[in-house]
């Protein structure tokens, strides 16, 4: 009777893991929860923050490693040099610990896009787990830069990581007389052909809305903009990047109230993310902790300790069947 009670647990529980593993897999890589992005590594404590961040439950953070053609440890448009190669990889260890993922991205120009095609790919190479590139004004007319830029770096993770997430950022209100009027001039199309992601900036302050018209009128523009491309691939999920600021001279306090209204207007979404970790105050950090819980890739998060441990749960109880039998 025993034998037959151990045969029968045994039969659960791997059939409990092979369902876990075939939803894992089912799962599409681009959710990605809760994130925060970086700019400058010198500018906070990297253990702090890594404190705060599993305090609130953040799955990604996005860290600078480029401007263009240069390295941010560089000195081409004479600031001091940050993120050095040493320290993202450093920070990116620690993140992976934690059983946080960590993305790159570099603000991007076109003007010499093989150079910053190979920026991304060796940011990539840092152990970054995707890369994003942010595209503005500079990018404005110049499909023939985008069309480098993305088709190198996308064939380089087709061939050599699969696994990892492309994405791009932009301007919310990419329609004609949002806050920039030539927006739909940027070759948005190009970067959402090749990317799994669009992480569209949604600064309510700076546009004097609420967060919730924000992001009602990021859905709107996109969907719009979206349509105009007419068929062909399905356009990337969106991600949308709030703001949250500290009181500081030159920005403007985001009051953490409206961090959560953000938050929650924009929970049906396959991720959201906050602007930036060096100006977040603990109140922010409390309202990211408190909005609403996200689905997340097991592939890539503490669940997979799980899988584990369900693994030598069956391998023991396998281990005293056969003994038992023996």
């Amino acid at each position: 009777m025993k034998r037959k009670m151990l045969v029968v647990v045994v039969l659960c529980l791997v059939s409990w893991f092979l369902w876990f593993v075939l939803q894992e897999r089912a799962l599409p890589k681009y959710i990605l929860g809760k994130g925060v992005w970086i700019v400058n590594l010198d500018v906070v404590d990297p253990e702090d923050l890594l404190r705060q961040a599993q305090d609130a439950g953040v799955d990604y953070f996005l860290v600078k490693t480029h401007e263009g053609r240069y390295w941010t440890w560089e000195k081409g448009f004479g600031w001091n040099p940050y993120n050095t190669h040493r320290q993202i990889e450093r920070f990116v260890k620690a993140c992976h610990q934690a059983g946080i993922r960590v993305f790159a991205w570099g603000y991007v120009y076109g003007n010499a896009p093989e150079e910053e095609a190979q920026k991304a790919i060796d940011s990539l190479n840092l152990g970054a787990d995707g890369y994003v590139w942010d595209v503005e004004a500079e990018f404005a007319y110049k499909p023939e830069a985008a069309a480098i830029l993305c088709e190198t770096v996308k064939k380089y993770v087709e061939e050599k990581c699969p696994e990892k997430i492309l994405g791009y950022s932009t301007f919310s209100r990419v329609h004609r007389g949002g806050e920039v009027p030539w927006a739909e001039k940027l070759p948005l199309e190009v970067f959402d052909r090749h990317c799994d992601v669009a992480m569209p900036q949604v600064y309510w302050r700076e546009f004097g809305v609420s967060p919730e018209k924000a992001v009602y009128q990021m859905c709107q523009a996109w969907l719009q903009m979206q349509e105009s491309w007419g068929p062909g691939k399905e356009p990337a999920p969106i991600i949308p990047i709030g703001q949250a600021y500290r009181r500081d001279k030159g920005v403007k306090y985001t009051p953490p109230e409206e961090v959560s209204r953000f938050l929650e207007a924009a929970k049906g979404y396959y991720g959201v993310s906050l602007w930036k970790a060096e100006l977040m105050a603990p109140e922010h950090w409390g309202a990211l902790k408190n909005g609403p819980e996200r689905a997340v890739n097991p592939r890539n998060s503490k669940r997979s300790v799980l899988i584990t441990l369900c693994s030598l749960g069956i391998a023991i109880i396998i281990w005293k069947l056969t003994r038992h039998r023996g």
